[in-house]
């Protein structure tokens, strides 16, 4: 190592170690990740080079090797094994949502198809703002990429992205052949199946001409009613109180024996993909994708608390929806290194038809005064005299045109990405009632529409093959269009209350910069760090949310539209150490270890909070989405260790996190002209925790058999118990979720893979082997009942 380069390395470990010691400080900083390269658990976590990321954010990339040995279930565990990324899940409902480092719903996370984003709203608390309908039998692979970026796919997001690839044209058809054909098929074993029915599903490819091709898939999902795991306790109940002291301790247990059968938890999947493809020139080409997807599940809960003897199923809602993506890519490769270009234009479309039953517990003395005020009815007791659809449908109309440039000057190369991106959101909610009367206006997901515009550079600077420097900037755009309704009467219930509604047209701009470093002392090290600002401006939903809750057992709500939010922003960095080793025992062996720790601040955080002004003068009890006055501040910490040696193989990696919500203050006023006060102090009071509190570790143990044709991987995973679960807690505390417990488990997993030729495989999966009984609420308030327990089941792939 020379002289200068060896005192550049001095200086940037300096002002790395500056830069934390700053951030203790301050502990206000924020995140984005640090590079792993190798295995996540059975994720492939890979470094890149590309230009539209900033280094340092780390790229994890599941091929789809690894989604076939990732005994998957439901759609979100196929992103269970990713450090700091959580997936609240229930069984008996399909929709996949993701936290990232802490964060998730409204955008916060860009979750896309194919590059389409999927802002799917509905009101509803936690996940129900975020999730999407993917069907994982389309898959090819995921790529997550934590943090920040300053490139595509960062328009508002302060989290991250995770992109899901859809199969294509190179997947199907090999090189070489005029077309290909992909069968898969997947079922539960005998009494074992434990609900699973079966996956399908053909795929077929053919080059028409030498510069045209197309293809087409679809799928078929079946799921039945399952039995949950016997072995644990998942419920967290009010436990014990001491009246003296006004305290109480919360306690776990178990879901009761006659509860385990669970009902009307299945669901069903179905999905269609075509995609043509013309390449116009060497240089030039166009492809046109469509994809849909269709599913039908139920909603159902179950009353299950300690000391209570009402312990029985609900069936609540069936739920139909469908998404639907048509993009068309154009894509220019130049023999100059200024021009290499791609564009996108999209929309996506999901519709959900959420279908409420007449409630059956009505009296006959009641049955006359419901038909005739419905609406006072369902708000005074939370029941309907008619069944009831509401539809929630979010339109999502995109366009991205992205350039990439290159300068190279010999020891040094310059790399610049920037470009265009734009994404206008329509939601258009609908309500068709009964014959027998029903409530208006309870779906409370609002009618409007939101723009967001952006323009974004993201430079990347390289000398010789030991540093890389990163700089970028976007600058956002957003307006926001719709009417504000503020109903305090809820049918009557308040007479005196109000009933107005305003016009919103509000328009905001933010500024993100980023920097980032990447220094390679040696050829087995690399040390990262990045540091920027973040901008999420609010959702449609946040701003102009509106109806109300009905009187269950507490009191009645109405939901106040915030137009006067502030946009989210946040400031993030993150450190992280990488090492790569060779031939540690054998000659073909390899060992990666990485450590990262992120730090993430969020000023004027929204959430929904009880407690706003209103112009109401009898102060109905009011939600609305507020911002908080303290930030929010995150922090945790990623390890990843894989080592592979071919005959076995095995890693681990774990996540720790740590959420500091502040005193949980906020600002009352979201309201234009509103005066007046709120009976309590504008502090806590919120339903539900929209962050994960929980560690996560997983360990994997692999051996590959038979000249590698078999291949058998047991899988552990842990989860801990939120943190503060099981504190000593006051009589009255609004946060503790009684149904979605957030107690931690431990699962293990079996899989085993022959592959006798390289076009077939059969793959048999042992799924929860110690019949654990849990939960993945994470935090959510209700509707996340247990997993499935114990299970085995048997696929298989043959391609020609």
């Amino acid at each position: 190592m020379d002289k200068n380069k060896s005192k550049l390395i001095l200086c940037i470990s300096a002002a790395l170690c500056t830069s934390s010691v700053f951030s203790q400080a301050l502990a206000s900083t924020a995140v984005s990740t640090a590079d792993e390269s190798a295995g996540i658990g059975h994720t492939l976590v890979t470094d890149t080079l590309d230009i539209d990321h900033v280094q340092g954010t780390k790229i994890i990339t599941i091929d789809k090797a690894e989604l076939d040995a990732t005994s998957h279930r439901h759609a979100a565990e196929m992103l269970q094994d990713a450090t700091s990324v959580y997936t609240p899940m229930s069984y008996a409902n399909p929709m996949l949502s993701v936290n990232m480092r802490g964060v998730q719903d409204f955008g916060r996370v860009n979750t896309n198809i194919d590059g389409m984003r999927q802002n799917f709203q509905r009101s509803g608390y936690q996940d129900q703002n975020g999730s999407l309908m993917v069907d994982p039998e389309l898959l090819q692979s995921i790529k997550i990429n934590k943090g920040l970026s300053s490139g595509a796919g960062g328009l508002g997001t302060i989290g991250g992205q995770v992109s899901f690839r859809t199969v294509d044209f190179d997947d199907v058809i090999k090189d070489g052949d005029d077309g290909g054909i992909i069968i898969r098929g997947e079922t539960g074993v005998g009494k074992w199946s434990n609900g699973n029915k079966v996956k399908s599903s053909l795929t077929a490819g053919y080059n028409i001409t030498d510069n045209v091709a197309v293809m087409g898939a679809i799928t078929k999902t079946k799921t039945d009613d399952y039995r949950m795991g016997k072995k644990g306790k998942s419920i967290i109940g009010p436990g014990r109180a001491d009246r003296s002291s006004g305290r109480r301790t919360p306690t776990k247990f178990a879901v009761p024996e006659h509860l385990l059968d669970t009902y009307k938890t299945g669901y069903s999947i179905e999905s269609v993909l075509g995609k043509i493809r013309w390449n116009i020139t060497e240089q030039q080409s166009l492809k046109f994708s469509y994809i849909k997807t269709k599913s039908e599940f139920n909603a159902v809960d179950y009353a299950a608390y300690s000391g209570t003897y009402q312990q029985y199923w609900l069936f609540k809602t069936n739920n139909k929806i469908a998404n639907e993506n048509i993009s068309l890519d154009y894509s220019f490769k130049s023999d100059s290194p200024w021009l290499n270009l791609n564009a996108k234009v999209y929309r996506a479309n999901t519709q959900l038809d959420e279908y409420f039953p007449k409630s059956p517990d009505i009296s006959q003395g009641a049955q006359g005064y419901c038909q005739m005020f419905p609406t006072k009815f369902y708000f005074s007791t939370g029941k309907r005299c008619s069944a009831q659809t509401s539809t929630y449908e979010t339109d999502t109309y995109g366009l991205v045109v992205n350039n990439q440039s290159f300068i190279d000057f010999g020891d040094t190369l310059f790399s610049a990405n920037y470009g265009f991106e734009a994404a206008l959101d329509t939601t258009k909610p609908r309500e068709i009632n009964g014959p027998d009367g029903a409530a208006s206006g309870i779906a409370s997901t609002p009618d409007g529409r939101r723009a967001l515009t952006s323009i974004y550079l993201d430079s990347r600077l390289d000398y010789q093959e030991w540093l890389s420097l990163f700089a970028g900037v976007r600058y956002d755009r957003y307006n926001l269009q719709g009417d504000a309704r503020v109903n305090t009467k809820l049918g009557d219930i308040n007479p005196a209350g109000i009933d107005e509604t305003f016009t919103v047209d509000n328009t905001d701009t933010g500024i993100s910069p980023t920097f980032g470093l990447s220094l390679r002392p040696f050829d087995f090290m690399e040390i990262t760090s990045n540091y920027g600002k973040g901008w999420r401006p609010p959702s449609l939903t946040e701003t102009l949310i509106a109806g109300g809750t009905p009187n269950v057992g507490a009191f009645v709500s109405a939901l106040i539209p915030s137009p006067e939010l502030k946009a989210e922003t946040s400031t993030n960095l993150d450190l992280g150490l990488k090492f790569n080793f060779n031939q540690v025992l054998t000659q073909d062996d390899s060992l990666t270890l990485a450590l990262s720790h992120y730090r993430t601040k969020i000023d004027d955080y929204m959430i929904m909070h009880l407690g706003v002004i209103t112009n109401d003068n009898k102060g109905t009890t009011t939600q609305a989405f507020v911002n908080r006055t303290e930030p929010v501040k995150i922090k945790g910490s990623e390890l990843a260790i894989n080592y592979d040696a071919g005959f076995i193989y095995g890693g681990v990696s774990g996540s720790v996190v740590d959420v500091d919500e502040g005193s949980q203050c906020y600002n009352p006023h979201v309201l234009p002209d509103a005066v007046g006060t709120i009976p309590q102090s504008p502090c806590g009071r919120t339903f539900y925790s929209p962050f994960p509190s929980q560690d996560k570790l997983t360990a994997y143990l692999g051996t590959r058999l038979l000249h590698r044709t078999l291949d058998a991987r047991v899988t552990m995973r842990r989860l801990s118990d939120r943190k503060g679960l099981l504190d000593i807690k006051p009589l009255k505390e609004e946060r503790l979720l009684d149904e979605s417990s957030g107690i931690g488990y431990t699962r293990w997993d079996l899989t085993l893979k022959y592959t006798p030729v390289e076009s077939l495989a059969i793959s048999l999966y042992g799924r929860n082997l110690t019949d654990q009984q849990y939960s993945s609420a994470l935090g959510a308030y209700r509707g996340v009942i247990q997993a499935p327990g114990r299970s085995v089941a048997v696929g298989v792939q043959y391609q020609f």
